[in-house]
């Protein structure tokens, strides 16, 4: 009897770990993911669901974003671990710097991130469940920080910022792929739009995702050549566009002049072009101030401001698109519009948005 007694309070011992070094893991739910799902993946798309997780206020649904890694589970959680890599991979980061370890599994980090021309700081408190490759994350409390006795390591968080918290977590699907699961969730003390926060909150898990999946499988040097292309890029132009405008103020006549000569050399049956007045100068010259600081922001830092070469093919677009159709309705009702200048504009125009518009292309397409 009495070993009858001893051998249940071994399997109610054993069973008690194990719920214990499962806790963190409970609220992970395997079956978010269906068969469908697995094939987009396995194409290199996120998905992105909610996901219902248990707390101390009850059961709350979550935005969850799911990748596929081609790279075995304990090179992902290797790198998941490692939070000083991480602004390698994901562009608005400047930092992550692990201040204080709080036991083998807990960490305090500090991170920097950046959202436009602003900065932002904070301090994290992060765990890991190395058994069941799992990670969760909160914003440090001022009740945490004299716990671990941290005051002096730790800054106070930047104005804005109310909350932050997350979880991600690795499934292995096969000995060589990797599913990331990602759930961040960001709470700024201003109040935002339910579809605002969302859209936000889905872009960082791409960020985020596709960061990671390029980093470990080695895309980051096909993304670097790109970025060194559109930076180059960006410096050329704004060269050429700054020698232009320097033209256009103070050799206006000279350089119609010269179209005029090569016009009359190369085909004389055009018309010549006419010097227009200031207000067309003034024009031109805005124009021309545009696409130089679209250019100078893409030489200077072609990830953060990428965007800026929407305005910058669409101004070169709009110059050879409309170079050409005045062109040709000289042709046609022979107002004198069917000069070389006109025609100039959408020769050298029209290949140079093309160019960027190749570039900011390419460098959209690499998700991975």
């Amino acid at each position: 009897m009495n070993l009858q007694k001893k051998l249940y309070t071994i399997v109610i011992l054993i069973f008690g770990i194990l719920v214990l070094n499962n806790s963190s893991y409970s609220e992970v739910d395997n079956s978010l993911l269906k068969q469908d799902d697995l094939k987009l993946l396995r194409e290199g798309n996120i998905i992105i669901k909610k996901q219902k997780n248990k707390t101390q206020e009850g059961e709350i649904a979550r935005v969850v974003g799911a990748i596929l890694i081609q790279k075995p589970i304990q090179e992902v959680w290797s790198c998941i671990l490692d939070w000083e890599r991480m602004p390698q991979y994901v562009d608005t980061l400047d930092y992550y710097t692990v201040l204080a370890k709080i036991n083998h599994n807990t960490s305090v980090i500090e991170g920097q991130i950046h959202v436009a021309f602003l900065k932002f700081n904070y301090t994290l408190i992060v765990s890991n469940d190395k058994r069941n490759y799992y990670q969760k994350w909160q914003l440090i409390s001022e009740n945490d920080i004299a716990q671990y006795n941290i005051q002096k390591n730790v800054k106070p968080a930047s104005t804005g910022i109310k909350n932050i918290e997350g979880y991600q977590y690795c499934i292995r699907l096969d000995d060589n792929n990797t599913i990331v699961y990602y759930a961040p969730v960001v709470e700024v003390s201003v109040p935002v739009p339910g579809f605002v926060e969302n859209n936000l909150t889905q872009k960082s898990i791409k960020d985020y995702l596709y960061g990671i999946k390029r980093y470990l499988e080695g895309g980051t040097m096909k993304k670097n050549r790109i970025i060194q292309m559109i930076t180059i890029t960006g410096f050329l132009y704004a060269i050429a566009f700054i020698i232009t405008t320097i033209f256009f103020i103070f050799f206006s006549s000279t350089l119609i002049n010269t179209i005029n000569v090569l016009s009359q050399k190369i085909v004389p049956d055009l018309p010549l072009a006419q010097e227009h007045s200031q207000f067309y100068l003034i024009l031109t010259v805005a124009m021309m101030a545009g696409v130089t600081v679209c250019s100078f922001l893409l030489y200077k830092n072609a990830e953060h401001y990428i965007e800026m070469a929407i305005p910058l093919i669409t101004m070169k677009f709009a110059s050879s698109v409309f170079g050409l159709l005045f062109f040709i309705y000289g042709c046609i009702y022979h107002n004198g519009w069917n000069n070389m200048a006109n025609l100039i504009i959408f020769t050298t125009d029209f290949p140079l948005g093309l160019w960027v518009l190749y570039l900011y292309r390419l460098f959209k397409l690499q998700k991975f």
